[in-house]
């Protein structure tokens, strides 16, 4: 039971810190696409071959989203950008992997928060 509940608390929070994504903090999805950073994490996840290939095609059509929604400065295809990205991940990914995918991207992202603030003071 409390396995379950942690699982769950790391669940909402993930998925509260990623919908919470501004078009600053979307280069968590470039440095993921980033080679050397992709292939850890699939390490980390441990995809099979399958979904390594399907993950790699959603983040290059997610990086390709956000590039578009960059040059517009459209923030809702920013939005629709990550929206696309989660939910295809969570159809390719089992749901253990899918949780640990959004823990790295909710830690990635609080890294990047704390780096912010230090460079701020």
């Amino acid at each position: 039971m409390k396995k379950m509940m942690l699982v769950l608390a790391v669940l909402v929070a993930g998925a509260t810190s990623v919908y919470a994504v501004s078009p600053v903090e979307t280069g968590v999805f470039y440095t993921i696409n980033n080679e050397p950073v992709f292939n850890r994490l699939m390490r980390y996840l441990d995809a099979d071959g399958e979904q390594s290939e399907n993950l790699k095609y959603i983040f290059e059509a997610t990086t390709s989203k956000l590039k578009t929604a960059a040059k517009d400065g459209n923030d809702a295809a920013y939005s629709k950008a990550v929206n696309f990205n989660l939910a295809n991940a969570k159809n390719i990914l089992t749901r253990s992997q899918y949780i640990k995918y959004l823990s790295m991207i909710n830690l990635t992202l609080t890294n990047r928060y704390q780096e912010l603030a230090l460079s701020e003071k």
